[in-house]
């Protein structure tokens, strides 16, 4: 009779500890949208020659990596800062992640800003010098979707700064420039001014700027801050949006972005599952 205890006791056991594993994780990959996703907090994909990034991997399955071959233009890699931009960036003039000119597109950024040195602080760029480009940029008039013949201001301010934040740039397809939003740390914010609202992108260049942007007569000057992360969806859809803000907030809870994520944001007291 003790062995007989002992045997039944077994199968409890394991269907305990079964359901104590819970469901799994949800990533940036479990969707076909995901376009770019870099993680400089996973030092595994990130390459660094005496401190200084040469190249950040595409986590995605895509493989469109960010490299710097220009020793001075290369950020700074520090565990527990990340990536730290001084005018820095990192670039791939191949790829544009098979996007067309005005797609669904939501850009997600961890930043932590430590100047707006002017009204155009590119964070994320897909395109060329010529006009109709995609910018996620920050400054001193506010975060801002920038187009080079065009905008869309979401602030009545400068960005802020000395915080790590989770912003998310989100255009729909086909759409003009007025339809651009913005979600600062889950939350939507409305929209200030509009330069060209009535304009739509149109540029095709294969040219992806981590870290700073390109006006149309060449680059621009860059921002002082540092990186975390970025995902690049081929989306507009909140919903979906909100998963990746969700996971990268759970991912970086020890850089407050749990605390700072929208009181009514769908994944504000727990990870997304898939």
């Amino acid at each position: 009779m003790p062995k007989l205890g002992l045997s039944l006791s077994l199968p409890t056991t394991r269907v305990l500890s079964s359901a104590s594993a819970g469901p799994a994780l949800w990533t940036p990959a479990a969707t076909t949208k995901t376009r770019g996703w870099y993680e400089l907090f996973d030092a595994s994909t990130v390459t660094e020659v005496g401190g200084s990034i040469t190249q950040i991997a595409d986590k995605s399955i895509n493989g469109v990596n960010l490299t710097q071959g220009t020793s001075s233009l290369q950020p700074t890699y520090t565990t527990g800062q990340y990536a730290y931009f001084n005018n820095d960036v990192l670039e791939n003039f191949s790829s544009r992640y098979g996007l067309a000119a005005n797609p669904d597109i939501a850009i997600i950024i961890v930043s932590y800003l430590l100047t707006n040195t002017d009204d155009d602080n590119g964070l994320f760029h897909i395109g060329g010098t010529d006009t109709g480009i995609l910018r996620a940029a920050s400054g001193t008039a506010g975060w801002v979707w920038r187009f080079n013949n065009g905008n869309r201001i979401f602030s009545s301010g400068a960005s802020i700064l000395n915080t790590w934040q989770l912003t998310t740039h989100l255009r729909p397809a086909g759409s003009d420039y007025a339809a651009s939003r913005f979600f600062l740390n889950g939350a939507e914010v409305a929209s200030t001014s509009s330069a060209n609202p009535t304009g739509v992108p149109t540029n095709l260049e294969p040219r992806i700027y981590l870290g700073r942007g390109r006006g149309n007569s060449g680059p621009l000057d860059g921002n002082k801050l540092r990186i975390a992360a970025v995902i690049v969806m081929e989306t507009s859809d909140v919903s979906l949006v909100q998963r990746s803000e969700g996971y990268l907030a759970h991912q970086l809870s020890s850089l407050g972005l749990v605390t700072a994520l929208d009181s009514g944001h769908p994944f504000k007291s727990a990870a997304p599952t898939v």
